[in-house]
């Protein structure tokens, strides 16, 4: 499989399952996001295989209501 394809198929994965599931910690909403281990592009890695933070996530300013323009 190409790897532009599995790359696909693992963010559709992660996107079903982050519909699916509504999980808040301290009123904050949490998501799983796949990433291979040279790509990085998270706030906060944690490994579940070694139970301990690889990159402590750090609290981002809420946003409220202010939407992002370009983005759109």
């Amino acid at each position: 499989m190409p790897l532009e394809s599995i790359k696909k198929l693992v963010n559709t994965v992660g996107n079903n399952w982050n519909t699916r599931h509504h999980i808040l910690i301290k009123n904050r909403k949490v998501e799983i996001n796949i990433k291979g281990a040279v790509e990085p592009q998270v706030s906060g890695i944690y490994s579940l295989i070694k139970d301990i933070w690889i990159k402590k996530p750090q609290l981002q300013p809420d946003m409220g209501n202010k939407i992002d323009k370009v983005a759109i």
